[in-house]
């Protein structure tokens, strides 16, 4: 096993790493707490290999299998795991079936669990503590489509921006807050309570302030919720009172607001866009891009090339 330590002082606690199999009983511990039980249905060299990183709770993992098996597993005690059959994996879940390309799973915790995977296997998997994500998440099922896998993408960039050392300090804080807010939301749509309007208020004035005095890494749905001891349902209630819109949605628009602030400000400084925007937590550059250009009316290099006005620090209007 070849073992990374991210440079970086804000990036010390990130572990990554990666394991290469030659046999499928070599093969049954490359999981770290999983309980595996391999079982090779195809004649020739099993291939197998599993890149991981380890950050802030969550452990992110992509196990591939070059050859027809049987798996029987079992997921550490305690832990929400969701997976997503990547495309060309050919893969049967014994509990829901066939699995489609890019399709997000729950896999339950405290009992075994059986696929088949018919050709080769490669799925990615992305694993909490059960207090960081909601009860609805603890049970075996499939979760609502994440239309063309866009979930399993961002976090294929993730580990792919890990590991060829282009993820930035700022982006490796952030990252495990954001994730539990993208599977929250599949979890937690059922339990929005309905609030007074003077109740969304007075909580979204509360989400006003974390989040004026936040740090890019802890502007997400998580992040708010662990500052201000409330559950994430009841902060998206308030902010969609308020606004119309949910709170991930928001936040997003205050962080690409702050790009747009660095980039206008920044010509004399050598700023790059990509740099920026990893800065504030966007990572998948062509889903960045269509968000500005969305919100702004221009590309984020208009911006960053055009001479804008002086520009102060975001902050209180008011002492």
């Amino acid at each position: 096993m070849d073992m990374q330590q991210p440079a970086g002082a804000a990036r010390r606690a990130a572990r990554l790493s990666r394991r290469v199999s030659q046999s499928f009983l070599e093969h049954e511990q490359a999981l770290d707490g999983w309980e595996q039980i391999y079982r090779q249905l195809s004649a020739g060299q099993f291939s197998g290999r599993v890149e991981a990183l380890e950050i802030g709770g969550m452990c992110l993992q992509r196990e591939r299998v070059e050859c027809c098996v049987e798996n029987q597993f079992r997921v550490p005690e305690g832990s929400v795991v969701i997976g997503f059959n990547l495309p060309g994996s050919d893969m049967y879940n014994s509990d829901l079936g066939p699995v489609a390309a890019w399709e997000p799973l729950v896999i339950e915790s405290a009992r075994d669990h059986r696929v088949y995977a018919r050709g080769c296997f490669d799925v990615l998997m992305v694993s909490f503590p059960q207090d960081r994500l909601p009860e609805e998440l603890r049970a075996t099922a499939r979760l609502a489509d994440d239309p063309q896998g866009q979930t399993a993408r961002w976090l294929l960039s993730l580990l792919g921006s890990v590991q060829s050392g282009h993820a930035s300090d700022s982006l490796l804080q952030m990252a495990p807050d954001l994730v539990a807010d993208a599977l929250s939301f599949w979890g937690g749509t059922a339990a929005v309570p309905d609030l007074p309007a003077r109740r969304s208020m007075a909580l979204f004035d509360e989400i006003l302030a974390a989040a004026e005095t936040a740090l890019p890494e802890a502007l997400s749905v998580t992040g708010l919720a662990a500052a201000l001891g409330r559950p994430r349902a009841e902060l998206r209630a308030a902010c969609r009172t308020v606004t119309g819109v949910d709170l991930a949605q928001f936040l997003q628009a205050r962080r690409l607001s702050e790009v747009h602030r660095v980039l206008a400000a920044g010509t004399a400084q050598g700023t790059k866009v990509s740099d920026v925007a990893m800065d504030h937590g966007f990572l998948h550059w062509g889903r960045f891009s269509q968000a500005y250009r969305k919100m702004f009316g221009e590309r984020p290099s208009d911006t960053l090339q055009r001479p804008g006005p002086a520009l102060r620090a975001a902050g209180p209007l008011l002492a």
